[in-house]
Formats: structure tokens, C-alpha cells, sequence
């Protein structure tokens, strides 16, 4: 910003402050030989303070004239003129950030709604037309009010810029976004109606692929509704289970697979 003005103010009230202060440090010395009052040291310290505070709102103005970017950065945009008037959070200038970027997508509402947040997600970024792999990206922040117009919300991922790769703001991209397996147990989507529960634990059929019979089995389950539950411990992928019918199933009982006619 212009600092001419700033300049102008903190020098005069700088001038203010240093004469207030000459005058209440004599003020001080004339109090103990009687001269002047004690009402008249307490307005001398009063016109004190209050051109000191003047002093230090001129510097802090003075200061504020500047805009410091709070990361080392390339000045990609300057959307404004030298000496053009501007208003409070008015776009002035975009900064490039070295060595990280943001990708920013639009989520449509239909899909925010039905997103499970504790889902362990990976993000990663696929720049078009460009052959190189996905980079990996964070989740940074998201606007939880729709636009008014597209009723999309707007989310950011930030992500490293390989060294090998320029770039740019404005370029194309797509967000990938995958389920990550737990590693301390196995995720497998199962049949609702092969879920029982017993004393506010879940069970499913498991069955002896040689004897054909059944047995409890516990199993953990994510919170959820549908056709089909997570279960995220208790079965290994390939067990075999009683897939209906789970309520009219008891220990031991022999089990035929169902085939097709």
C-alpha cells in the first residue's frame, strides 16, 4: 500500500508522544518540590498514555501497509493496480507455493451426503495428459456451505510437487480417492440377513467345508444398513458361512449348499 500517510502519522505521533512524556518526567520532578499538584501529575501521565497509544496504532498501521506471505512463494497474479483503491478481503495478489499445491474438486450434494467420514480413505492425484503416476494427497479443508448455484461443495487436497514435474496453477486433474484396508484386520462385505445377534454381540454360521456344520462364529461389524455390512474381524476371505437364514440355524446343525435349479 501507499505508505506516505503511514510515514506521516507515526512521525507525528511519535513527535506527541515524546512531548507528552518530556512533560510529565517534569512533572514528576516539580511534584517533589511542591510546585504543581498531584491532579496535575495524573493529567500529564494521562495525555502520556494516550499519545503513546496513538504512537503504537500509527506503527502497527505503518506495519499493516505491508502484505507478507507466510510461506516462501512465486507471485503469480497481481489483480490489481499500483495506487487503485481497494476494499477489506479484496483478491490483491496469488501466491505460487513452492513445493506444494492444492487440488480442488467439486462434490456434488447427492455424494456428500451418503460419504462414511470414518472410512479410511487414500487420496491421490492423476494430472491429465501427463504420463506419471498418482501423486498422494492430503485431505487440507472443505467448504460446508454449498454453492448456490451448482449445490456442490468445494474440498481441497493438498499435495508434494515431484521434483520432475512443472506444475502449474489451472491444470487439469483428477482426484482418486480408495478405501484403505485396515491392517489389523480383514474387511469383507457379508449379507445382512447372515447376521445375527446375541447379548449385544453379532454371530455368523460359519461352516466346516468336510462336515458341513455349522458354527457360531463372533464377528466385529461397522455401523451401517443396506443389503450387505462390513465385518472387520472374526472371518478370513474364503470362509465359508450361512448366507440366510441365520436366526433358524443352531450349533452343530448340518448345512447343504444351495444350488441353482
Amino acid at each position: 500500500m501507499e505508505q506516505r500517510n503511514f510515514i506521516n502519522e507515526v512521525k507525528s505521533s511519535k513527535i506527541q508522544f515524546e512531548t507528552a512524556d518530556n512533560d510529565y518526567q517534569r512533572g514528576l520532578k516539580l511534584a517533589k518540590d511542591g510546585v504543581i499538584s498531584q491532579r496535575d501529575i495524573e493529567q500529564l501521565k494521562s495525555k502520556k498514555e494516550v499519545a503513546e497509544s496513538q504512537y503504537d496504532s500509527a506503527q502497527k498501521a505503518l506495519s499493516d501497509s505491508k502484505i507478507i506471505a507466510p510461506y516462501d512463494a512465486i507471485v503469480a497474479e497481481v489483480p490489481v493496480k499500483q495506487l487503485e483503491n481497494i476494499s477489506a478481503g479484496q483478491h490483491v495478489v496469488t501466491l505460487f507455493g513452492k513445493g506444494e499445491m492444492e487440488a480442488v474438486v467439486n462434490i456434488p450434494a447427492s455424494i456428500v451426503a451418503t460419504v462414511d467420514s470414518k472410512q479410511n480413505n487414500v487420496a491421490s492425484v492423476i494430472l491429465q495428459d501427463v504420463s506419471t503416476p498418482p501423486i498422494p494427497a492430503t485431505f487440507r479443508r472443505a467448504n460446508l456451505e454449498a454453492d448456490s448455484a451448482s449445490q456442490t461443495y468445494e474440498v481441497r487436497f493438498a499435495f508434494a510437487v515431484p521434483n520432475n514435474l512443472n506444475i502449474l496453477p489451472g491444470m487439469n486433474a483428477s482426484l482418486k480417492l480408495t478405501r484403505e484396508a485396515s491392517s489389523a484386520s480383514t474387511r469383507l462385505l457379508v449379507p445382512t440377513f447372515a447376521i445375527f445377534e446375541q447379548n449385544g454381540e453379532h454371530f455368523v454360521w460359519t461352516v466346516d467345508a468336510q462336515t458341513m456344520q455349522a458354527s457360531k462364529t463372533p464377528v466385529t461389524i461397522e455401523n451401517g444398513i443396506g443389503e450387505q455390512l462390513i465385518v472387520t474381524d472374526g472371518l478370513s476371505a474364503g470362509d465359508v458361512i450361512v448366507g440366510a437364514g441365520a436366526n433358524y440355524v443352531t450349533e452343530g446343525m448340518k448345512v447343504r449348499p444351495w444350488t441353482k435349479a
